[in-house]
Protein backbone atom coordinates (compact mmCIF):
# COMPACT_ATOMS: atom_id res chain seq x y z
CA UNK A 1 0.00 0.00 0.00
CA UNK A 2 2.91 2.36 0.69
CA UNK A 3 4.79 2.11 -2.79
CA UNK A 4 0.81 2.17 -4.45
CA UNK A 5 0.70 5.67 -2.46
CA UNK A 6 3.76 6.43 -3.29
CA UNK A 7 4.03 5.84 -7.46
CA UNK A 8 -0.09 6.94 -7.39
CA UNK A 9 -0.04 10.11 -5.81
CA UNK A 10 3.00 11.42 -4.26
CA UNK A 11 5.20 11.08 -7.55
CA UNK A 12 3.05 12.47 -9.40
CA UNK A 13 2.14 15.11 -7.60
CA UNK A 14 5.68 15.66 -7.63
CA UNK A 15 5.88 15.88 -11.05
CA UNK A 16 3.48 17.88 -11.46
CA UNK A 17 5.12 20.78 -8.81
CA UNK A 18 8.41 20.05 -11.33
CA UNK A 19 7.02 20.36 -14.30
CA UNK A 20 4.88 23.82 -13.47
CA UNK A 21 8.09 25.62 -11.85
CA UNK A 22 9.97 24.70 -15.19
CA UNK A 23 7.29 26.23 -16.77
CA UNK A 24 4.92 23.49 -18.52
CA UNK A 25 1.50 24.18 -18.57
CA UNK A 26 -0.80 22.77 -16.45
CA UNK A 27 -2.09 20.12 -19.15
CA UNK A 28 1.52 19.52 -19.68
CA UNK A 29 2.66 18.94 -16.30
CA UNK A 30 -0.23 16.90 -15.52
CA UNK A 31 0.19 14.14 -18.19
CA UNK A 32 3.91 13.95 -17.01
CA UNK A 33 2.74 13.38 -13.56
CA UNK A 34 0.40 10.16 -15.27
CA UNK A 35 3.47 8.21 -16.44
CA UNK A 36 4.18 6.57 -13.08
CA UNK A 37 0.53 4.94 -12.73
CA UNK A 38 0.73 3.66 -16.13
CA UNK A 39 4.62 2.68 -16.07
CA UNK A 40 3.15 1.12 -12.45
CA UNK A 41 0.28 -1.17 -14.29
CA UNK A 42 2.81 -2.00 -17.33
CA UNK A 43 5.20 -3.25 -15.30
CA UNK A 44 2.59 -5.57 -12.83
CA UNK A 45 1.75 -7.01 -16.47
CA UNK A 46 5.43 -7.75 -17.26
CA UNK A 47 5.91 -9.60 -13.86
CA UNK A 48 2.63 -11.36 -14.13
CA UNK A 49 1.64 -11.59 -17.36
CA UNK A 50 -1.87 -10.65 -16.33
CA UNK A 51 -3.59 -7.23 -15.09
CA UNK A 52 -6.40 -7.54 -12.86
CA UNK A 53 -9.78 -5.97 -13.76
CA UNK A 54 -9.21 -2.45 -11.86
CA UNK A 55 -6.18 -2.17 -13.73
CA UNK A 56 -7.70 -2.57 -16.93
CA UNK A 57 -10.11 -0.12 -15.51
CA UNK A 58 -7.45 2.41 -14.72
CA UNK A 59 -5.29 1.60 -17.37
CA UNK A 60 -8.12 3.28 -19.97
CA UNK A 61 -9.27 5.37 -17.92
CA UNK A 62 -5.83 6.97 -17.52
CA UNK A 63 -5.20 6.89 -21.29
CA UNK A 64 -8.85 8.39 -22.14
CA UNK A 65 -7.81 11.12 -19.97
CA UNK A 66 -4.50 11.77 -20.95
CA UNK A 67 -5.78 11.52 -24.66
CA UNK A 68 -8.61 13.93 -24.35
CA UNK A 69 -6.81 16.31 -21.80
CA UNK A 70 -3.96 16.98 -24.44
CA UNK A 71 -6.11 16.81 -28.01
CA UNK A 72 -8.99 19.53 -25.86
CA UNK A 73 -5.66 20.97 -24.18
CA UNK A 74 -7.55 20.49 -21.01
CA UNK A 75 -7.06 20.25 -17.18
CA UNK A 76 -10.38 19.79 -16.27
CA UNK A 77 -10.10 16.10 -18.93
CA UNK A 78 -6.87 15.07 -17.19
CA UNK A 79 -8.02 15.32 -14.00
CA UNK A 80 -11.31 13.59 -14.21
CA UNK A 81 -9.43 10.26 -14.64
CA UNK A 82 -9.91 9.54 -11.24
CA UNK A 83 -13.55 10.15 -11.08
CA UNK A 84 -14.32 7.93 -14.03
CA UNK A 85 -12.25 4.90 -12.23
CA UNK A 86 -14.02 5.43 -8.83
CA UNK A 87 -17.84 5.79 -10.84
CA UNK A 88 -17.09 3.16 -13.23
CA UNK A 89 -15.94 0.68 -10.59
CA UNK A 90 -19.30 2.45 -8.14
CA UNK A 91 -21.51 0.93 -11.51
CA UNK A 92 -19.92 -2.08 -11.85
CA UNK A 93 -21.34 -2.83 -7.97
CA UNK A 94 -24.41 -1.30 -8.96
CA UNK A 95 -25.11 -3.69 -12.14
CA UNK A 96 -23.72 -7.03 -10.09
CA UNK A 97 -27.27 -6.52 -8.64
CA UNK A 98 -28.41 -7.89 -11.74
CA UNK A 99 -26.62 -10.74 -11.81
CA UNK A 100 -27.22 -14.23 -9.48
CA UNK A 101 -24.58 -12.95 -6.98
CA UNK A 102 -23.47 -9.42 -6.02
CA UNK A 103 -20.41 -8.41 -5.77
CA UNK A 104 -20.11 -8.01 -2.22
CA UNK A 105 -20.30 -11.85 -2.12
CA UNK A 106 -17.55 -13.12 -4.34
CA UNK A 107 -15.51 -10.49 -1.99
CA UNK A 108 -16.47 -12.52 1.17
CA UNK A 109 -16.07 -15.88 -0.44
CA UNK A 110 -12.76 -14.78 -2.94
CA UNK A 111 -10.75 -17.69 -1.61
CA UNK A 112 -12.85 -19.80 -4.02
CA UNK A 113 -13.12 -23.93 -2.83
CA UNK A 114 -14.74 -24.72 0.41
CA UNK A 115 -15.29 -21.33 1.06
CA UNK A 116 -17.20 -20.26 -1.68
CA UNK A 117 -18.97 -23.77 -1.33
CA UNK A 118 -20.51 -22.67 2.11
CA UNK A 119 -21.15 -19.12 0.62
CA UNK A 120 -23.55 -20.78 -1.88
CA UNK A 121 -25.33 -22.57 0.51
CA UNK A 122 -26.34 -20.19 2.44
CA UNK A 123 -27.23 -17.87 -0.22
CA UNK A 124 -29.46 -20.67 -1.23
CA UNK A 125 -30.83 -21.61 2.11
CA UNK A 126 -30.74 -18.47 4.16
CA UNK A 127 -32.78 -15.13 3.18
CA UNK A 128 -31.01 -12.61 5.43
CA UNK A 129 -27.64 -13.67 3.77
CA UNK A 130 -28.98 -12.66 0.47
CA UNK A 131 -30.30 -9.56 1.41
CA UNK A 132 -27.05 -8.30 4.00
CA UNK A 133 -24.90 -9.35 0.42
CA UNK A 134 -27.17 -6.62 -1.59
CA UNK A 135 -27.20 -3.92 1.12
CA UNK A 136 -23.30 -3.63 1.18
CA UNK A 137 -23.38 -3.90 -2.57
CA UNK A 138 -25.85 -1.37 -2.91
CA UNK A 139 -24.03 0.94 -0.03
CA UNK A 140 -20.79 0.56 -2.34
CA UNK A 141 -22.11 1.65 -5.54
CA UNK A 142 -23.72 4.60 -3.99
CA UNK A 143 -20.57 5.77 -1.97
CA UNK A 144 -18.00 5.22 -4.69
CA UNK A 145 -20.52 6.81 -7.35
CA UNK A 146 -21.54 9.86 -5.13
CA UNK A 147 -17.23 10.30 -4.28
CA UNK A 148 -16.86 10.45 -7.86
CA UNK A 149 -19.58 12.60 -8.50
CA UNK A 150 -18.25 15.09 -5.42
CA UNK A 151 -14.55 14.92 -7.34
CA UNK A 152 -15.79 16.07 -10.60
CA UNK A 153 -17.61 18.82 -9.00
CA UNK A 154 -14.75 20.40 -7.42
CA UNK A 155 -12.38 20.28 -10.43
CA UNK A 156 -13.43 23.42 -11.15
CA UNK A 157 -13.71 25.04 -7.91
CA UNK A 158 -10.14 24.64 -6.55
CA UNK A 159 -6.71 25.08 -7.83
CA UNK A 160 -5.27 22.37 -9.65
CA UNK A 161 -2.57 21.71 -6.84
CA UNK A 162 -5.16 21.85 -3.74
CA UNK A 163 -7.51 19.87 -6.03
CA UNK A 164 -4.35 17.11 -6.77
CA UNK A 165 -4.04 16.91 -2.51
CA UNK A 166 -7.62 17.00 -2.01
CA UNK A 167 -8.68 14.25 -4.76
CA UNK A 168 -5.97 11.52 -3.06
CA UNK A 169 -7.06 12.64 0.19
CA UNK A 170 -10.88 11.68 -0.65
CA UNK A 171 -10.03 8.06 -1.89
CA UNK A 172 -8.29 7.08 0.99
CA UNK A 173 -11.09 8.52 3.35
CA UNK A 174 -13.40 7.54 1.46
CA UNK A 175 -12.25 3.61 0.90
CA UNK A 176 -10.85 2.88 4.28
CA UNK A 177 -14.56 3.80 5.77
CA UNK A 178 -16.20 2.07 3.56
CA UNK A 179 -13.61 -0.98 4.54
CA UNK A 180 -14.48 -0.16 8.08
CA UNK A 181 -17.52 -0.39 7.92
CA UNK A 182 -18.41 -3.19 6.15
CA UNK A 183 -16.29 -5.16 8.51
CA UNK A 184 -17.98 -3.77 11.32
CA UNK A 185 -21.57 -4.23 9.76
CA UNK A 186 -20.73 -7.42 8.18
CA UNK A 187 -19.69 -9.24 10.82
CA UNK A 188 -22.47 -7.82 13.57
CA UNK A 189 -25.34 -8.56 11.35
CA UNK A 190 -23.67 -11.85 10.42
CA UNK A 191 -23.66 -12.66 14.40
CA UNK A 192 -27.05 -12.02 14.30
CA UNK A 193 -27.97 -14.04 11.66
CA UNK A 194 -26.46 -17.03 13.15
CA UNK A 195 -27.86 -16.02 16.49
CA UNK A 196 -31.29 -16.22 14.76
CA UNK A 197 -30.36 -19.64 13.22
CA UNK A 198 -29.17 -21.19 16.35
CA UNK A 199 -32.37 -20.61 18.11
CA UNK A 200 -34.17 -21.53 15.07
CA UNK A 201 -32.82 -25.22 15.17
CA UNK A 202 -31.82 -25.05 11.98
CA UNK A 203 -31.66 -22.63 8.63
CA UNK A 204 -34.72 -23.11 6.51
CA UNK A 205 -33.62 -25.92 3.40
CA UNK A 206 -34.02 -25.08 -0.09
CA UNK A 207 -37.84 -25.19 -1.90
CA UNK A 208 -36.40 -28.21 -3.84
CA UNK A 209 -35.10 -29.73 -0.60
CA UNK A 210 -38.54 -29.76 1.10
CA UNK A 211 -40.41 -32.66 0.95
CA UNK A 212 -44.17 -32.69 0.83
CA UNK A 213 -45.77 -34.04 4.10
CA UNK A 214 -46.80 -37.63 3.88
CA UNK A 215 -44.58 -38.17 1.00
CA UNK A 216 -41.36 -40.01 0.52
CA UNK A 217 -38.61 -37.23 0.82
CA UNK A 218 -37.14 -36.21 -2.39
CA UNK A 219 -33.51 -34.74 -2.92
CA UNK A 220 -32.90 -37.42 0.39
CA UNK A 221 -29.00 -36.20 -0.12
CA UNK A 222 -29.47 -32.52 -0.23
CA UNK A 223 -32.56 -32.79 2.90
CA UNK A 224 -29.81 -34.82 4.61
CA UNK A 225 -27.22 -32.83 4.46
CA UNK A 226 -29.12 -29.55 4.97
CA UNK A 227 -30.24 -30.92 8.53
CA UNK A 228 -26.70 -30.25 9.71
CA UNK A 229 -26.25 -26.52 8.26
CA UNK A 230 -27.29 -24.65 11.51
CA UNK A 231 -24.89 -23.40 14.45
CA UNK A 232 -21.74 -24.47 12.26
CA UNK A 233 -22.87 -23.39 9.21
CA UNK A 234 -23.79 -19.91 10.66
CA UNK A 235 -20.38 -19.96 12.72
CA UNK A 236 -18.91 -20.10 9.45
CA UNK A 237 -20.90 -17.43 7.80
CA UNK A 238 -19.45 -15.33 10.20
CA UNK A 239 -16.04 -15.98 9.44
CA UNK A 240 -17.26 -15.53 5.97
CA UNK A 241 -18.47 -11.56 6.69
CA UNK A 242 -15.08 -11.49 8.22
CA UNK A 243 -13.27 -11.82 4.91
CA UNK A 244 -14.84 -8.50 3.64
CA UNK A 245 -11.01 -7.27 4.53
CA UNK A 246 -10.23 -8.71 0.68
CA UNK A 247 -12.08 -5.32 -0.37
CA UNK A 248 -8.26 -4.08 0.73
CA UNK A 249 -7.14 -5.93 -2.45
CA UNK A 250 -9.64 -3.52 -4.64
CA UNK A 251 -8.50 -0.49 -2.31
CA UNK A 252 -4.35 -1.30 -3.29
CA UNK A 253 -5.51 -1.95 -6.89
CA UNK A 254 -7.34 1.18 -7.22
CA UNK A 255 -4.39 2.95 -6.24
CA UNK A 256 -1.67 1.17 -7.85
CA UNK A 257 -3.04 3.17 -10.74
CA UNK A 258 -4.28 6.37 -9.47
CA UNK A 259 -2.44 9.80 -10.08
Amino acid sequence: MRNDIIFGAVLPYAAFLVARHFGLSTVHALAIGSIFPIAVILITYVRNRRLAPISVITLAATLASLVGSLYFNSAYLALLKNSLITGFVGLVFAASLLMPRPLVFYFATEKGGEERASGNRLWEISPPYRALMRRMTIAWAVVLICEATVRALLIPLLPVDIFLVVSEAMWIVVFALMISWSLRYGSRKGEEIASAAGEGGRLRAPACCQSPPHSPPSCSGLSRASKHISTREASRMIRLFRQLRSCGAVVRSSAQGRG
